[in-house]
């Protein structure tokens, strides 16, 4: 009995994890006033992310009360992969999210 109640909760934690990982259009994706980050040296990381096909690692994000998403974590990532999409370089315009 206690392992299949363990199971159940493992089957939960991961489709809620599963769940809440979008892929999210670019232009959805806000800066947030309070990044303290430097976004210093895009192009460098731009093409890092480039050379392994795309963006690996998830944003953190969470749903703006009027629409799209502020990143939590991930703006340099959001960053580079504007800077290729403006560099016209075939990057997808949507990246993996997670949301909180």
């Amino acid at each position: 009995m206690k392992g299949s109640m363990l199971g159940n909760l493992s089957a939960i934690v991961s489709d809620t994890l599963t769940d809440s990982i979008k892929m999210i259009d670019i232009a959805e994706l806000h800066e947030s006033a309070d990044n303290f980050f430097v976004l210093e040296n895009i192009e460098s990381f731009a093409q890092i992310i480039l050379g392994q096909g795309g963006v690996k690692d998830n944003l953190i994000v969470r749903p703006l009360e009027t629409g799209g998403y502020e990143i939590i974590s991930g703006h340099r990532r959001r960053a580079a992969v504007q800077w290729l999409i403006d560099n016209r370089e075939n990057i997808s315009r949507f990246l993996p999210c997670l949301v909180q």
